[in-house]
């Protein structure tokens, strides 16, 4: 089986999870960030952060795995993800 493709935005997401111990974290409003700005809720001063749908490509695309759900009166929702290695 072939490697998955992954855009530029994708491939930088994984390597910004490496950077922060293979983890990235979701914030209010829907923006990603390393684990280690995770404390950090403005988009504006954290250098890097990507999309949701940046996150879900990776996940949809196994280099990503869903490890962290916050739940709501609506269900859960995906909050922490970590690289898959080997990918």
């Amino acid at each position: 089986m072939s490697a998955p493709k992954l855009s530029d935005e994708m491939l930088a997401a994984v390597e910004l999870a490496r950077e922060h111990g293979g983890k990235l974290k979701r914030l209010p409003g829907g923006f990603w960030v390393g684990a280690n700005d995770a404390d950090v809720y403005d988009r504006n001063v954290v250098k890097h952060w990507f999309g949701t749908q940046t996150i879900r490509a990776c996940v949809k695309r196994g280099v990503l795995n869903e490890t962290a759900f916050a739940q709501t009166r609506y269900g859960a929702f995906c909050v922490g993800v970590t690289v898959v290695e080997g990918k």
